[in-house]
């Protein structure tokens, strides 16, 4: 291999003999040789100085990037933000005059504190001159709309829906929030969960109009989403409550509004993510501090694991691929765990609080402790939901153990 590598490096330095070049190859030798059986780093890419470190590797600057937040990442897997010239991982269209760019969040809020506020629309963004050239207008109320459904009115200069056009709406478009503001209980709080409720309720979802819900239910999310019936469909986002099951429960219960909406009927089409995070860890410091628990969360909801939107991996696949739809998603500041399923109804919902509230308060990275916690720490909670099938439970656990981390309880 040697040889085959000189001769890459002749290209760059011809004037260099093998031993000129093993002088400088050698102090790498650790960090490459493993990159290059991986796969993870060519022989080309690394005479012609291609490459980044990360975590005792080299591995190709072309396939592989360090994102703005940090995170290391495969550059098919996150976006180019041109704003920073840099990698992140969200990243959205903005209009500027007659140009189309692509700026993560924070360089659109670097963007509008250097020069002006830009104007979301159905998840893009403009500046003033950029809504006209897209047939956009400002309507009297702030929202943005297409220039055909509005109106304007000479008596006060504003646009305006024609009386007969406008309808009620009882959820917003699809990620049109920002970020929600935390819900804290105490003075030192450490982690926070949020949870994505999905349900296909016609008569819920059109009891009360979307300013209404947002007036009454303060920092919850009440939207559209493609996956459930256009009809009856919505999908509730809590915002990131303080992990206290018994005050977020207190909470909702003295909303009637919430209640009603969590007790919603649901399809199996209806999902129920959870998002998870800790105070002053990265999601991925997160998911390897608690990673011991997936095979039990395999076990839980394990009919909704292999589907194309929720797919099963090894806890090192799932750190090292990180794709949008694996059953854990690890983000930058939390875990979402995708594969959980819909909210039955409050007293589900309290029960999973209390048992994600048990994995912080124990947590391990590996499985055999946490097959061990499953049988004390947890044991009484789990069989609060399963009295009566705790030992099929814990034979699933065994089985998700063995295929995913070839570990054998």
């Amino acid at each position: 291999m040697l040889r085959e590598m000189y001769s890459y490096w002749r290209e760059q330095k011809p004037t260099d003999t093998f031993r000129d070049f093993y002088e400088e190859v050698k102090n790498d030798w650790d960090e490459l040789y493993p990159s290059l059986k991986d796969g993870n780093l060519t022989l080309r890419e690394y005479s012609y100085g291609e490459y980044l470190r990360h975590d005792g590797r080299l591995w190709s600057s072309e396939r592989y990037c360090t994102t703005m937040k940090g995170t290391f990442a495969h550059t098919g897997d996150v976006y180019w933000c041109e704003y920073y010239d840099d990698y992140t991982d969200e990243v959205y269209t903005v209009y500027i005059g007659r140009s189309e760019r692509r700026y993560s969040m924070s360089g659109i809020e670097r963007y509008e504190q250097r020069n002006e506020s830009l104007y979301e629309y159905r998840g893009e963004f403009y500046d003033h001159d950029a809504l006209s050239r897209h047939d956009l207008v400002i309507m009297y109320n702030g929202n943005i709309e297409e220039s055909d459904v509005a109106y304007y009115h000479e008596s006060d200069g504003q646009y305006y829906y024609e009386p007969e056009e406008e309808e009620e709406e009882h959820t917003r478009d699809y990620h049109t929030y920002r970020n929600q503001e935390k819900i804290i209980f105490s003075k030192a709080p450490q982690f926070f969960i949020g949870i994505e409720v999905e349900k296909e309720d016609q008569d819920v979802k059109e009891s009360i109009p979307i300013d209404d819900f947002e007036d009454q239910c303060p920092g919850y999310k009440k939207e559209r989403d493609g996956s459930l019936d256009s009809t009856s469909g919505f999908e509730m986002v809590t915002p990131p409550y303080e992990l206290v099951p018994d005050k977020i429960m207190e909470h909702i219960k003295a909303n009637k509004v919430l209640v009603d909406h969590f007790n919603a009927e649901h399809s199996l089409s209806c999902g129920g993510h959870v998002n998870l995070s800790e105070e002053g860890l990265s999601g991925e410091e997160l998911f390897s501090k608690l990673k011991g628990y997936n095979p039990l969360l395999y076990a839980l909801y394990y009919k909704r694991i292999d589907k194309s939107y929720c797919k099963g991996k090894s806890n090192h696949d799932l750190k090292s691929e990180n794709e949008k739809y694996q059953a854990v998603k690890i983000h930058n500041n939390r875990i979402e765990y995708r594969l959980v399923s819909a909210v039955h109804d409050l007293n589900t919902l309290e029960w999973r609080l209390k048992l994600f509230e048990l994995i912080t308060k124990y947590p391990t990275a590996c499985p055999k402790v946490a097959f061990y916690f499953v049988h004390t720490k947890l044991k009484k909670h789990l069989k609060k939901m399963y009295p009566d099938t705790f030992d099929t439970l814990v034979e699933r656990i065994i089985s998700m153990t063995d295929k995913f981390e070839q570990v054998k309880l």
